[in-house]
Parts: C-alpha cells; sequence; structure tokens
C-alpha cells in the first residue's frame, strides 16, 4: 500500500467520523433545545395562569371588566362636569363683562343727559 493510499484512507476515515460526530451534536442539541423550549413554554404558561388566578380569584372575568368600565365611567362623568363648569364660568364671565358694560353705558347717559 502506498503513502497516498494510506492517507486517502485515513482523510475518509476521519471524514466519516467527523461526519458521524456532527450528526450526533446537533441532534444532542436539536433535544436540549427541544427540552428547554418545551420548559420555557410550561413556565410561562404557568406563571401566566397564576396571575390570572390571584387577579381573578373566582375566575369572574366579567366583573373585571364591569369594574373597568365603571373607573371609564367614572372618567367620563368627572370630564363632564370639568367641561360644565368651565362652560359656566365664561358664562359668568361673558355676562360680569355685559353687566359693567351696560353700567357703563347707563352712567355715561347719565352724564349726557346733565
Amino acid at each position: 500500500m502506498t503513502a497516498d493510499a494510506v492517507a486517502l484512507l485515513v482523510e475518509e476515515s476521519v471524514d466519516e467520523r467527523v461526519a458521524r460526530a456532527t450528526t450526533e451534536i446537533k441532534a444532542h442539541i436539536d433535544l436540549k433545545f427541544g427540552q428547554m423550549h418545551l420548559a420555557t413554554t410550561q413556565t410561562i404558561a404557568q406563571s401566566i395562569e397564576a396571575h390570572i388566578d390571584a387577579a381573578f380569584p373566582t375566575r369572574e372575568l366579567h366583573k373585571h371588566r364591569e369594574f373597568h368600565q365603571g373607573k371609564i365611567d367614572a372618567a367620563n362623568t368627572a370630564k363632564k362636569v370639568k367641561d360644565d363648569l368651565f362652560l359656566w364660568a365664561v358664562k359668568g364671565a361673558i355676562g360680569v363683562a355685559l353687566f359693567l358694560v351696560g353700567i357703563g353705558a347707563v352712567e355715561w347717559l347719565k352724564g349726557a343727559v346733565r
């Protein structure tokens, strides 16, 4: 057997071992990644379920919606009251201004008549 033939056999043997090791390592990594993904997914699902259980111990989600709708209604009512008070203040200011203009006009007429 020549040195070239031996080198070729060694190269083929090494290539075969490297290919087999690469396949085994990829399979191992895929298995571990799958296990980690499953564990992470389960942990996230358990965390979400625990949060929902803490927020809604009786699992009555409708009452939670009613609570928030009440908050929204209260905020809308507060905004309407604030807007109404502002409008009332503007109307009052306009009324006072007209009253003062009227008093000024009466006083001017009194002065013009004398």
